[in-house]
């Protein structure tokens, strides 16, 4: 169990109760529930750590272009660019204004 998952033929990246009662089944035929193999994992010193969701860096290229279209208003290199830019232009406030009317 201190290997990884993948190395014995499994798809996941940490060892569970269920992944482990199905490996022992499947390879040694071992039938145990799932949760006698977490009391297992407990009585091992292993403690149930979930991975924490890691949140996806945007590229900045694509949300320009992404806001772009939204707004039907040309890319602009950098996302910082776009935000000064856009408030301080004059022709800019008065399209947005005609266009909400």
């Amino acid at each position: 169990m201190r290997r990884d998952p993948a190395k014995v033929g499994n798809a996941a990246h940490l060892w569970e109760g269920k992944l482990l009662s199905e490996h022992l089944r499947l390879h040694y035929g071992l039938r145990l529930g799932v949760r006698q193999c977490q009391r297992i994992f407990g009585q091992m010193g292993f403690r149930l750590r979930k991975p924490r969701p890691q949140v996806a860096q945007s590229d900045p290229v694509k949300v320009d272009i992404l806001r772009a279209v939204r707004l039907k208003l040309p890319p602009y290199s950098t996302t910082a660019s776009r935000r000064c830019s856009n408030a301080t232009t004059p022709g800019r406030q008065s399209k947005l204004l005609q266009e909400g009317d």
